[in-house]
C-alpha cells in the first residue's frame, strides 16, 4: 500500500506554498499549481499500480469537482484499479482556519 498526499507534492513542488488563497477557487495561478500537483500524485499512483498486482493506493486529496473526479476515475480504471471516494465535510471555521495555516 501507498498513500500519495497532493499536500506533500506541493510542498516539494512549490516549496510549502501554503497561503489560505490557495484554495479560493477565483485564485487562477493556484488552481493551476493545484492541478499540477494531483496530476503528479496521480502519475506516480499509475506507475505504482502498473508496477504491483494488487497494489492498494490512498490519494489524499480535494477532488471536489465531477470533472476531476472523472479524471481520477477514468486514469484509475486504466490501471485497472477500483476506486473508493470518502469524503470528509468540515463546517467548524476555527477547525478550517487551523487546516490552511
Amino acid at each position: 500500500m501507498e498513500v500519495f498526499n497532493a499536500g506533500e507534492y506541493r510542498r516539494k513542488l512549490f516549496n510549502g506554498y501554503k497561503d489560505a488563497d490557495w484554495f479560493s477557487p477565483s485564485n487562477k495561478e493556484a488552481a493551476d499549481m493545484r492541478h499540477h500537483c494531483n496530476d503528479a500524485a496521480i502519475r506516480d499512483m499509475e506507475v505504482f499500480l502498473n508496477g504491483h498486482d494488487n497494489g492498494v493506493v490512498i490519494f489524499d486529496s480535494v477532488n471536489s469537482t465531477f470533472d476531476r473526479r472523472r479524471s481520477l476515475l477514468d486514469r484509475m480504471y486504466a490501471c485497472g484499479a477500483k476506486v473508493l471516494f470518502i469524503e470528509v465535510q468540515n463546517t467548524s471555521e476555527a477547525e478550517l482556519r487551523d487546516n490552511y495555516r
